[in-house]
């Protein structure tokens, strides 16, 4: 049974790592060695039910080799990394979240990205992620749209208000982002308990009640590009399930948007074509 996270705590944690796991013990190992060893960031692991390599979960969740790892089980009905996260925000004590897919890792820059910001005022820090081919050293692809609306973000020029709204609206994935565990908890977020596209409607809902947000072209992240990941998975079942979260998250955003914000960030590519041509031939 997991231990609280309250009952061997001895400093406060500035930042709170958490990671759903399910069947991937060894890409689990590597993510948490890329993690910086200090006594002020927690690691939190949902296990999320693992069926495969079991025994080497358990090997591995006895002796992680290094303090501050604390193990959970999602024991919910529906599983998904979705409820496992909610599973490791509610046992999180750190001032900043950070999440991470267990497959991923954090680059080199990281220790220093979340450290250069852990005093910012901003309910969220975004920063650049890279990518790459499972089983190899090669550079994916995954990565590229993330990096450009960061870099987007960045760049200097007019439309500054309708750059930042891009960034807010469509950079829904949880990883390589720093967000304010008072803020989740004021706004009461959580992420969907669905197999797919549990993380979108989080990512739009924080990124739009941010009262303020930064971001930094270091990369902090690498995304695993595989060929068995949910993201490629387009099983019926997947394609309904995405097709009934974009359906939301093109509501939400047309609730929380411009005619004008809406053109700029070509939400079209995500929502279905009618709605938004409802919201953008009505009169503003």
């Amino acid at each position: 049974m997991a231990e609280k996270v309250s009952d061997k705590f001895y400093k406060q944690p500035v930042f709170s790592i958490i990671i759903p796991h399910y069947n991937r013990p060894e890409k689990l190992k590597r993510l948490i060695d890329s993690i910086p060893r200090r006594s002020d960031i927690e690691i939190i692991v949902v296990d999320d039910g693992s069926t495969e390599y079991v025994h080497t979960f358990e090997r591995f969740r006895d002796n992680p080799g290094r303090g501050n790892v604390f193990f959970f089980d999602n024991h919910a009905r529906n599983k998904g990394a979705g409820g496992a996260r909610n599973l490791g925000v509610q046992n999180a004590r750190g001032k900043w979240l950070i999440f991470a897919d267990s497959d991923d890792y954090f680059t080199e820059g990281f220790e220093w990205a979340i450290y250069t910001h852990k005093d910012s005022e901003a309910d969220i820090v975004y920063f650049d992620v890279t990518s790459q081919i499972e089983g190899s050293t090669r550079v994916g692809t995954r990565h590229k749209n993330y990096s450009k609306r960061v870099h987007h973000y960045l760049s200097m020029g007019p439309l500054k208000q309708y750059r930042e709204k891009y960034l807010r609206m469509r950079q829904v994935t949880p990883w390589a982002k720093m967000i304010k565990r008072s803020f989740v908890e004021k706004y009461a977020l959580s992420f969907e308990v669905t197999p797919v596209a549990n993380d979108i409607m989080f990512g739009v809902m924080s990124g739009c009640y941010a009262k303020k947000i930064e971001a930094d072209d270091v990369v902090v992240y690498c995304v695993e590009e595989g060929r068995n990941s949910l993201t490629v998975n387009q099983s019926p079942g997947n394609k309904k399930i995405r097709a009934e979260v974009a359906e939301r998250y093109a509501e939400f955003t047309m609730e929380n948007c411009t005619r004008n914000e809406l053109l700029y960030i070509k939400i079209m590519k995500y929502t279905l074509e009618g709605l938004l041509l409802k919201k953008i031939t009505g009169k503003r």
